[in-house]
């Protein structure tokens, strides 16, 4: 007995173990039950057999540390394992990944691991979805379906869709494994800071892995923005729409504002405009410039330019393509001007503007010019009341992209 006591000890420390981790493994349920030499020869075995695997050294010893229960399998044991993991549709490499992150799987009966998938397919996510979200998250097959369950029922209860947890789940599986406790905490505190119960909703169906940033990281952020010249107030309103403001680091958002400044806006003009778009803090610079480069192109001047920006930082957004169909549009009807006093115009829909505009010069003998402008963007309601003439027939009647194809083909207005 103490021969092999001494052996099996040597070779553990001999496969990278130190002595207190030998220590603990062959303390460890089931493996303290087996005689030494019995643990000798599986721990041998079992070694060699995940070598042949695939495993590194690395990956047995991370593996084993975590579970060392697996010297006390069967290889037949191991190897169904795997198999049934493959016939579910992960491949060979991807079952050594899951199992290396998280050994636990080769604790799971076949049973438990199928009633998991069969739970998820039930919630109407397909097979491949199903192996993404275990591959990131692999601890899914230890949770007990009842748990899984009660999660999902918490947050239908808070007013989630289950279409939407679902989606939500795909995206950050991790949320399978946060307790309901934590998840509540993390909707209290946003409630606390001032969002409607139906913003949190929106934001973390946008953003899901909000609920996976601590209470401190996101008062750090909070003070962060403070200190940029941001308020509490102001950066919740932007986190509405784009709840990434809480996940990007204060150095990316330094950098930004003072690459925008590099443009040519003041710093107080580029906080304002990010108030306004906290999206362009995604924004690479060179996309930003570009957009101006093209803006110059289109026959503005960069101070023209840099001005049409500020009025309507979501220029910076729009594709170029976008941008020339309406300024040229714009200039054909004698209107370059306008982009100018009333860049916010480039947000309305350039067939509906053409409708109208032909409307007024076929129907009223109304010349459209940069002194009532305004014709061309009034409310669609009022537009309807006082000519009598419904959105729906007017761009049926002036058909926007028939006058495209014949501008193509050399007609003009």
């Amino acid at each position: 007995m103490d021969n092999y006591s001494d052996k099996l000890k040597r070779l553990f420390i001999s496969l990278g173990y130190t002595s207190e981790e030998y220590k603990n493994i062959v303390s460890t349920f089931p493996i303290t039950n087996l005689k030494d030499e019995t643990l000798f020869n599986k721990v041998y075995e079992n070694y060699n057999y995940l070598l042949s695997l695939g495993y590194t050294k690395v990956d047995i010893l991370t593996i084993t540390k975590k579970k060392p229960m697996i010297y006390g399998l069967s290889i037949e044991s191991i190897k169904q394992k795997i198999d049934y993991m493959i016939s579910l549709g992960y491949t060979k490499d991807e079952v050594l990944r899951m199992s290396v992150e998280c050994p636990a799987i080769y604790s799971h009966s076949i049973d438990s691991i199928k009633q998991k998938f069969d739970y998820m397919s039930s919630l109407g996510y397909k097979k491949e979805e199903i192996i993404k979200i275990t591959l990131n998250q692999p601890e899914i097959f230890g949770y007990s379906i009842a748990k899984l369950k009660e999660k999902e029922d918490y947050m239908i209860s808070y007013g989630y869709k289950k279409e939407e947890i679902v989606k939500m789940f795909k995206t950050h599986p991790v949320i399978y494994g946060y307790s309901i406790e934590k998840i509540q905490e993390k909707i209290d505190y946003f409630i606390n800071l001032g969002y409607k119960k139906e913003e949190i909703i929106k934001m973390t169906k946008l953003l899901p892995s909000l609920f996976n940033y601590t209470i401190d990281n996101l008062n750090k952020r909070i003070n962060d923005m403070k200190s940029l010249g941001y308020s509490k107030n102001e950066l919740v309103k932007m986190s509405k729409n784009f709840p990434t403001v809480y996940t990007l680091t204060i150095e990316n958002i330094t950098q930004k504002i003072y690459d925008m400044i590099k443009l040519g806006h003041t710093r107080d003009e580029v906080i304002k405009m990010t108030k306004l778009l906290p999206s362009l803090f995604n924004y690479n610079i060179n996309t930003l410039k570009q957009r101006i480069d093209d803006l110059i192109d289109l026959g503005f001047n960069k101070n023209e330019v840099i001005k049409m920006t500020e009025v309507l930082p979501a220029i910076y957004t729009y594709s170029i393509e976008n941008i020339t169909q309406k300024v040229e549009f714009y200039d054909s009807i004698g209107l370059h001007e306008l982009m100018l006093i009333s860049p916010e115009k480039l947000m309305f829909s350039s067939a509906v503007v053409y409708a109208r505009y032909m409307f007024f010069i076929t129907e009223k003998n109304l010349v459209v010019n940069m002194s009532n402008y305004n014709i061309l963007f009034i409310d669609h309601k009022y537009f309807e009341k006082k000519y009598g003439v419904t959105k729906q027939e007017l761009l049926k009647k002036y058909d926007f992209k028939s006058y495209l194809e014949e501008k193509e083909n050399g007609r003009t207005l």
